[in-house]
């Protein structure tokens, strides 16, 4: 049977590893655990999809004939995390190592980390810098020492099965990951055709032993009516069970479901007002970050709306996201020293320019909104990027949709 690296993995995040991750990170300890399990699917599944081609196989082996990727790496994960020498050496040789495999994803990959566990962005791409070498040795280990690219190829095509029954919503979308079908379920298929070939050929036997031909003619053309006949019976069979059955199976209910199975939560503010929301929303990750005083203000941490909606192609925000916005203004109000930055984005449909119009309009109406809720102008601004960092594969509908969104950035606090 073949292992299942991603659960080989989280059997080692045990507690003496999460109190060291939670310690370096600053993140709380309900957090943590969920944040660490996210980027180790992240990282597995960036360098399973890495591999999927022969190049992408050949770069992975050379990586992996480093000898820091030895058994020492990710047995002692926790002591790592502790930083027997300098967390924050480890962590950017950690980063280095994500941008060389992943290059643009990696910011992607970190995002969906950051959104899916409520932890800060920085944190989530730290947690990633420290688990990838400890994947990579895990992989190492199943070969006894240097795999060969196609090796590496075999057993990280042999993950993906894994890693798609159990991958949380959002995360293969954000590596453009297409569905993926095992060879051992394509294999029947050519056995499967060659009885039909066998049948086929029976009734040429029976005309060259003396069958009558015209017999032959006749049954062909009673079996090309009745072809006719149940083909018009199916088509309206078809048109008629189509239409419903499409309607209900989007994609976007299934996470609508899933955000109904969690539960809200109170968040306290400092002027003791409180909110009801989601744990992982917005409102959410943005009072952690702001309460937490080792959180600095910079120039990559930014965080996601979830249900703010726009009216196709304008800049006028629907009825329930301007009630969305109430809790942004009730947070701004609570923290008079925050400042922010708004950003637009779109896809990547239509044309560039045009597209960097909306998402900069989009910006300032989000902006505008919460200036009328009581929020001063001076302490926002807003900037429209257009297609520009994409979060997701604008290949896909689900990609393109994540892809236009309004996001906030602290600048102060």
């Amino acid at each position: 049977m073949a292992i299942n690296l991603l659960e080989t993995l989280k059997a080692q995040f045990g507690d003496d590893l999460m109190r060291s991750l939670g310690d370096l990170t600053g993140e709380q300890p309900s957090l943590i655990r969920a944040a660490t399990e996210r980027a180790g699917e992240a990282t597995l599944a960036g360098l399973i999809q890495r591999g999927s081609t022969p190049d992408g196989a050949a770069t992975l082996a050379n990586v992996l004939d480093d000898a820091r990727f030895d058994d020492s790496v990710s047995a002692n994960l926790a002591a790592s995390a502790r930083g027997a020498g300098s967390p924050a050496s480890l962590i950017d040789q950690g980063k280095a190592l994500l941008g060389s495999l992943f290059g643009d994803r990696t910011d992607g990959l970190a995002r969906w980390v950051s959104s899916s566990s409520g932890v800060g962005q920085n944190s989530a791409l730290s947690l990633m810098s420290l688990l990838a070498p400890a994947v990579l040795s895990l992989i190492k280990r199943q070969f006894g020492g240097n795999p060969d690219a196609s090796g590496l190829r075999g057993l990280l095509d042999g993950q993906r099965g894994f890693l798609e029954k159990s991958a949380p919503a959002g995360l293969l979308p954000a590596l453009g990951w297409q569905s993926w079908t095992p060879a051992a379920a394509r294999a029947p298929e050519p056995d499967a055709v060659q009885p039909r070939r066998a049948v086929i050929a029976e009734p040429a036997e029976r005309e060259r032993s003396g069958f009558p031909w015209y017999w032959i003619l006749l049954l062909l053309g009673l079996l090309l009516l009745g072809f006719l006949l149940m083909r018009g019976c199916d088509r309206a069979d078809t048109a008629a069970t189509r239409a419903p059955a499409a309607s209900t199976a989007p994609a976007a209910p299934r996470q609508d479901v899933m955000v109904a199975t969690a539960q809200p939560v109170d968040l306290v503010l400092r002027d003791n007002s409180k909110l009801r929301v989601m744990p992982g929303s917005i409102e959410h990750r943005l009072v952690t970050f702001i309460e937490d005083a080792s959180k600095v203000p910079d120039q990559t941490t930014w965080f996601t709306f979830d249900g703010l909606e726009f009216e196709t192609g304008s800049s006028n925000l629907k009825a329930s996201s301007v009630e969305r916005l109430k809790q942004i203004a009730a947070i701004l109000k609570a923290y008079p020293a925050v400042n922010i930055k708004i950003g637009g984005y779109t896809d990547n449909v239509g044309d560039p320019q045009t597209n960097l119009k909306i998402s900069g309009e989009r910006a300032k109406a989000t902006l505008q909104t919460l200036v009328s809720m009581g929020i001063g102008a001076n302490r926002m601004e807003a900037e429209g990027y257009g297609e520009q960092h994409p979060v997701a594969d604008n290949a896909t509908d689900q990609g393109r949709q994540k892809n236009r969104r309004v996001d906030i950035r602290v600048t102060a606090k």
